[in-house]
């Protein structure tokens, strides 16, 4: 058979050999009969698989693995272990739950974290399940992105926010920052939908997830004043375009002046109700200072020393993200992008830069308050790049930068997942997010080494000097309130506040460590080499404890020291234990 082309409507047709006459023959396709309304339900289609629906289900599934798998295998940090203790004691006390500290949530938050421990019982899954549930939500509030930025621009968005290794693992943790980040995202969508098709419905749930984003973090009252500089600079910007710029400005203030009102009073009364410490001590007081130390810091103001902090972070993780935002900028600069909201992510992005940069309050967690506006801004890029008649060549260049960022991600959160005391000083391997003291797997060989020694014994702990990893991960002990009744003692005790230390054997372990990287202390092979193993460069902070274990038929058996600066000595590895008599 051959096909060729009629000149009277110059359309390809499907004919037999030359001379052939034949009509083309089709195959019937059995039709239920008539008045069958069961059949016809049964031939009734459901779902046509397109190329948009598999890329949302791929991007689902990876996002369900990357944030589930082996979530509780990288042991608590000190700031996580307090948070699970106490939600953990709120088991036994709810009213607990109504106090707040400086390591809590909001008290949906809390609910639900004390919820995951009575389900699943205690451990550090369970402790990570709901902020891994809010990675989840950011993910998912990209689907509703598809009229505002467009079909592939919302899939990108999803697919950016999915591959990034910052938000990938602040999802993995117990960190305030990645939910506040998450239910600040929905609330601007809902908000977005709300200018769309106002509503009081859709004002008082977009005012609800607002007023639980600003009770979960500090961070995103900063948010929250960001955007409101945002609408109002693109507010001004689309009333100058029009013809009577103060006409329209009154008569959207007419419109939509009660319903503000009606939103500005439920996210105050939400945040009320849900904010930390607010309930114990009646007083906002607490939530304000959180506040000022985001603006004021510990730190250097200014931007040389905040790039010095997160441009590792957006440099040698986030190639997606950064190449996507950079593309999306120029093109709405240059008018290519035609969207208020793409101007308003333009906006937002050069705030949140500017300002988290300058601040002298830095965390690592803190880039996602960067990252977020900048994946938006990322998916205006990546619509109009698919709409490019050069997008079959350019697409390859982002599946490229897209495997290099999975590659990270995989790297950090199977691979190299915790800190491990136990390689080589010329072979270390410490993520970037460690600025803070970052617990060791030794932690935990040694802590169930701690409760082996004591089965079948009086299984008592004192803490003599808080510790709250070495809390959590002994909770398994009863806590007495006297050094000569415990079994196990946690904490710097003098020699001579217990006995039996002669009897004692001796194992020392790096409890947790830090790396604060600088970015003008690397060059650019070292740069190479991070990003395709992991190896650290400059100086390595190190804390440390020491575990004393006595014979069962001791009066005391376990005694653990310290944690405290650690300098171990050249022939003592600070992951392998030693005895010392």
């Amino acid at each position: 058979m051959d096909s060729r082309r009629t000149h009277e409507s110059g359309q390809w047709r499907l004919g037999l050999e030359s001379g052939g006459s034949a009509a083309p023959q089709t195959v019937p396709i059995p039709l239920p009969p008539p008045g069958d309304a069961a059949g016809a339900r049964l031939e009734r289609p459901l779902l046509t698989i397109t190329t948009e629906i598999l890329g949302w289900v791929a991007v689902g599934l990876f996002a369900l693995a990357s944030r589930l798998w082996m979530l509780g295998a990288r042991p608590l940090d000190p700031r996580e272990a307090q948070a699970a203790w106490s939600e953990l004691g709120a088991l036994s006390h709810p009213i607990l739950l109504l106090r707040g500290s400086p390591e809590s949530a909001a008290l949906a938050l809390r609910l639900f974290e004390s919820a995951a421990f009575a389900a699943l019982g205690a451990g550090d899954f369970a402790a990570r399940i709901g902020f891994a549930g809010f990675g989840l939500i950011l993910i998912a509030s990209a689907f509703a992105l598809r009229r505002p930025v467009g079909r592939a621009g919302a899939l990108g968005v999803a697919a950016m926010l999915a591959l990034s290794p910052t938000i990938a693992y602040f999802s993995r943790s117990a960190s305030p920052v990645l939910p506040a980040v998450a239910l600040e995202v929905a609330a601007l969508i809902l908000f977005l939908e709300l200018c769309h098709r106002p509503s009081v419905v859709r004002a008082a749930a977009a005012a609800t997830v607002a007023g639980l984003a600003l009770a979960l973090d500090p961070s995103a009252f900063v948010t929250a004043i960001l955007l409101m500089a945002t609408m109002a600079i693109v507010g001004a910007v689309r009333a100058a375009v029009s013809a009577h710029p103060m006409l329209s400005v009154r008569v959207w203030w007419e419109r939509r002046s009660g319903l503000l009102a009606i939103f500005a009073a439920i996210m105050i009364g939400v945040w009320i109700v849900s904010a930390p410490e607010f309930i114990s001590r009646n007083s906002i007081a607490p939530i304000i200072d959180a506040l000022r130390s985001d603006i004021r810091g510990p730190g250097t103001a200014g931007f040389k020393p905040g790039l010095d902090f997160y441009l590792p972070i957006l440099a040698l993780y986030e190639f997606l993200i950064v190449a996507a935002a950079l593309v999306g900028a120029i093109a709405v600069l240059t008018l290519r992008v035609r969207s208020f909201v793409g101007l308003a992510a333009l906006v937002w992005s050069a705030l949140a830069v500017c300002f988290w940069l300058s601040t002298p309050a830095r965390s690592s967690a803190l880039a996602l308050q960067m990252l977020a506006p900048m994946a938006l801004l990322g998916g205006f890029a990546i619509e109009f790049l698919y709409r490019l008649p050069a997008w079959k060549v350019i697409r390859y260049g982002i599946v490229a930068l897209a495997i290099m960022t999975a590659f990270v991600q995989i790297r950090n959160d199977f691979v190299f997942y915790a800190p491990d005391a136990s390689e080589a000083p010329w072979a270390r391997h410490l993520l970037l997010f460690w600025d803070a003291p970052a617990t060791t797997l030794q932690t935990l060989i040694n802590s169930s080494r701690v409760i082996e020694a004591t089965a079948g014994g009086d299984r008592t702990v004192v803490f003599a000097e808080d510790s709250p990893v070495l809390r959590w991960y002994l909770r398994s002990l009863r806590p007495v309130a006297k050094i000569d009744e415990a079994v196990v003692i946690v904490g710097d005790v003098k020699a001579e506040s217990f006995s039996g230390e002669n009897d004692a054997s001796v194992r020392k372990f790096v409890l947790a460590q830090a790396w604060r990287p600088r970015w003008n202390r690397i060059s650019w092979p070292k740069d190479l080499e991070y990003i395709l193993d992991g190896r650290t460069w400059g100086e390595i902070e190190t804390t440390g404890a020491k575990i004393l274990i006595r014979p069962l038929n001791s009066t005391v058996s376990t005694v653990i020291l310290a944690p405290g600066p650690l300098n171990p000595p050249n022939d003592l590895s600070p992951g392998v234990p030693s005895s010392v008599p």
